[in-house]
């Protein structure tokens, strides 16, 4: 649970702190991504997962700033159309995940109105992502070719890339794209089975709104 407190900590900070200065911002975001899992041998994507988090930001110039968020998202894959061949410890794998995560992102606003607004934002950055709980259905090309993914075959934290673009729908609220792809298998090595990799990927669309 640390990564949450350290993220709560430091938008409660920057929360304080945009009361204060106009150079800092703070304002909470909803979500729903589309995701699917490299190397789990499905085709399709999951249904839409659900993500809520808190942002806060500190602009360095008028245009450019680094931006912080916490969020509590979902992600996974099941299955959906016709499936690879499967061999004899090669797995069809569903699997759900939630886990809390940390985003570290650089912004820069372009496109500037006639007011002296701009009207879009683009992002990109890194997220720390840690697992809260999973569950996962893997399935064999034989009856007793099945196995079970336990907690402990996840690795308790991994990394990902996330960019996006924004899209300014008033003065404080913006619509947003963006694509978030992991650096990393969530899996821990194992011998046990062949499943080398399961690296998560997802495309999202976002509403955010800024109280400051």
């Amino acid at each position: 649970m640390r990564i949450w407190f350290t993220g709560l900590f430091l938008i409660f900070i920057i929360a304080v702190v945009s009361a204060q200065s106009n150079s800092f911002s703070f304002g909470f975001r909803v979500a729903g991504n589309l995701s699917q899992i490299e190397g789990d041998n499905l085709r399709g994507f999951k249904k839409v997962n659900p993500e809520i988090g808190l942002l806060g930001g500190y602009g360095f110039s008028s245009v450019d700033e680094f931006q912080l968020s916490l969020n509590y998202e979902s992600a996974g894959s099941n299955r959906q159309g016709e499936d690879v061949p499967l061999i004899s410890g090669n797995y069809l794998a569903e699997v759900d995940m939630n886990q809390i995560s940390l985003f570290f992102a650089y912004a820069r606003s372009f496109a500037e109105d006639w007011d002296g607004r701009h009207r879009y934002r683009a992002y990109t950055g890194f997220k720390m992502n840690r697992i809260m709980n999973s569950e996962s259905n893997l399935r064999g090309a034989t009856i007793n070719d099945t196995y079970e993914l336990q907690d402990g075959d996840f690795k308790n934290i991994y990394w990902s890339f996330r960019s996006g673009i924004s899209m300014h729908a008033g003065p404080r609220l913006l619509l947003g794209l963006f694509y978030d792809h992991a650096l990393e298998s969530v899996l821990k090595s194992s011998e046990e089975i062949q499943l080398n990799k399961l690296i998560p990927f997802n495309l999202g669309i976002d509403v955010s709104y800024y109280l400051h």
